[in-house]
């Protein structure tokens, strides 16, 4: 039964890592999460085995679960994702030009998600609003029109301050959450 516990508890961990490693975000940040993760479940597989606590190891054990595999919570306003989708697919916008995601789900559902707004950081540690027309996103940079530079500008994720905020609806989205819309996730 310990090796069973040992064995449970690996596989946990190896699966919450792979979760954690397909979000985009930065590395520091998927790093610390991995490490988390990892002993978390190390430690409640190996409480069970090799103490007098094994009830506690045991829950420690179901409430990483529960978190790891509990679905997230869709918002009232945010359609629920397509199964289906293309590698890439193409939709105009404003000016004509094409919008290119990866992995996209049907993006007639989500045109509200490409209007966006948000605090930026840049390489100089300088903090700005933005309010963006969404153009192109790869996961890791948002490019698109900025209405402050009223130009084409191109901003990192991981540099976004305080999540995305939809100019339309008002509502507000981590970058996370922002980037699961348009992503299937694994």
């Amino acid at each position: 039964m310990d090796v069973l516990i040992s064995i449970l508890s690996i596989a946990l961990a190896i699966y919450a890592i792979i979760r954690i490693c397909s979000k985009a975000q930065n590395t520091k940040t998927k790093i610390l999460k991995s490490i988390c993760a990892l002993w978390y479940f190390l430690y409640a597989g190996g409480t069970i085995v090799s103490s007098d606590y094994e009830e506690i190891g045991i829950v420690l054990l179901i409430v990483g679960v529960v978190v790891l595999f509990y679905p997230k919570k869709q918002n009232a306003a945010t359609p629920a994702k397509s199964a289906s989708y293309n590698k890439t697919e193409s939709v105009s916008h404003d000016d004509s030009e094409d919008v290119v995601f990866r992995n996209q789900v049907d993006l007639n559902k989500h045109n509200h998600l490409l209007k966006i707004a948000f605090t930026y950081e840049n390489t100089n540690g300088t903090v700005k609003y933005r309010e963006v027309d969404v153009k192109k996103f790869d996961g890791l940079y948002i490019e698109g029109y900025c209405h402050s530079r009223k130009q084409y500008r191109t901003f990192r994720i991981d540099r976004i301050v305080d999540g995305i905020t939809l100019r339309d609806t008002g509502e507000l989205f981590t970058t996370e959450e922002w980037d699961e819309q348009f992503y299937l996730t694994v």
